[in-house]
């Protein structure tokens, strides 16, 4: 039984692609582990720290990542 491996690209700096890959490579870790998405409430903080100058953009890109992907392994990805 052969199984089929993809290759798939995020630019989540803007350095290969001009569009957000951010909001796509969130929307694909949810689909593939949908269990995570009791964890995106936390970010509501996040945001508000934000918004009010106590955590940087960088911060609450990285924490929301942390909670979509956090634990998986390279195998799974």
């Amino acid at each position: 039984m052969r199984t089929e491996k993809r290759l798939v690209f995020f630019d989540l700096d803007g350095t290969i692609s001009k569009r957000d890959t951010y909001k796509e490579i969130l929307l694909f870790g949810l689909y593939y582990r949908p269990i995570r998405l009791i964890y995106i409430p936390l970010s509501f903080y996040d945001y508000t720290m934000f918004i009010f100058g106590f955590y940087s953009n960088t911060i609450v890109k990285e924490r929301l990542l942390k909670r979509v992907f956090g634990g998986t392994g390279s195998d799974t990805l």
